[in-house]
């Protein structure tokens, strides 16, 4: 799970975030949480930063669809 946060986020802090990322580790999940000196918008940077997430992310089906 890719969580992307904005460092000036007004809406969402960081602090928020790394928290979330923590409780989902714990909870096994594997969590890449990137910190972009950003605010809340979205940005072709955010897209740029997914894309390449997603080229290392290995994705198993679950066994009732394969």
């Amino acid at each position: 799970m890719l969580i992307a946060s904005g460092k000036i986020d007004p809406i969402a802090p960081v602090s928020n975030s790394a928290k979330l990322a923590m409780m989902l580790r714990e909870a096994g999940a594997d969590v890449d949480h990137q910190v972009l000196p950003i605010g809340h918008q979205l940005l072709q940077g955010d897209l740029a930063l997914v894309c390449d997430w997603l080229t290392t992310v290995d994705v198993q089906r679950p066994a009732a669809t394969r």
